[in-house]
This record gives C-alpha cells, structure tokens and sequence, in this order.
C-alpha cells in the first residue's frame, strides 16, 4: 500500500458549509512536503505531485498569502509546480481558493484534475474559457457524514464530509 495524505480543510467558521478530508494513495515512497501559504502545501513523491490550497491572494490580514512569485510559479508551472497530478481545494473561503488563479492555472499548465467542492466548482464555471479547463475539475460531493471514494489521474482519494 502507498502512503496517505490526510488533510483537513476547514474553519472556525460559521460560514464553513464544506470541511474535507482527503485520503491519496500516493506513491510507495518517501514524501516532501512544502509549506506554501497558510494550509497550502505541495506534497510530492518521485513520481507523484498533489497542490493543497496553495493558491490564493486573501489573507484576511492575519494569515500567510502565497508570494506573488510563488503564485506566478504555480499559475505558469515552473519548478517544483510543473506536473502536477492533483489539485485539492478543501473548501470555498477566499483564504484558500480563488477561481481565477486557478482558471489561469488551469489552462496555463498539465495540471491533471482540480478536485473541490460543489460551491468552488461552481465558482470556476463562471470564468471565461471554462468549457476548455471543464474535463480537468472534478466536484467532490459526498454525502452528509459519509464519504466519496474516486479515482483520479492515477490517485485514489476518499472525501468524507463532516456535516
């Protein structure tokens, strides 16, 4: 069996109506994670490479943004962004998705699949040029207190909800 990632997206937040955890067989090596900006992370094996709410400007004032070199490596691909499998978004707030950034990435990369919940999905429809980045989204929806299992660009994931 491969290596997990677990990660729990979510906040103290009222306004939270997503909190995801999501499981990745990934490879059966060792992992490197880096820290990007608040709960961004890129998590990579020697063959595999998964984005964790790594792309925002939003910090509220009180959390870490991704720099606007690290956004632009991210949004064009560069080293260590190139190829990335997965894209996980935990959940809508501004501190850890923004569409647009995305969209550009998106389209401006070999990013295999964006996973994400129904409300940042919905948000990405509503970019100019969508239809040709649509194949490549993929809307997490599991059931209340249940779980979604799927597999993606090679990885398996299993996306319990919370609520």
């Amino acid at each position: 069996m491969g290596n997990h990632i677990f990660v729990l997206g979510g906040c103290d937040s009222e306004f939270n109506p997503y909190v995801s955890n999501l499981i990745g067989s990934v490879a059966p090596d060792p992992l490197k994670v880096t820290y990007i900006a608040n709960a961004g992370f890129l998590v990579e094996s020697s063959t595999r490479k998964v984005l964790i709410d790594a792309l925002f400007e939003e910090g509220y004032g009180q959390y870490l943004t991704p720099t606007p070199a690290i956004r632009s490596q991210i949004i064009n691909g560069l080293a260590p962004f190139e190829n990335i499998d997965l894209v996980l978004v935990t959940h809508r707030h501004a501190d850890h998705f923004e569409a647009s950034l995305l969209g550009q990435q998106l389209q401006q990369t070999t990013v295999g699949f964006l996973v994400a919940p129904a409300d940042a999905v919905n948000s990405m429809g509503e970019l100019p040029g969508y239809q040709s980045i649509e194949e490549q989204i993929y809307e997490a929806s599991p059931a209340r207190y249940g779980s979604e299992k799927v597999t993606l660009n090679g990885i398996d994931l299993e996306i319990p909800r919370h609520w």
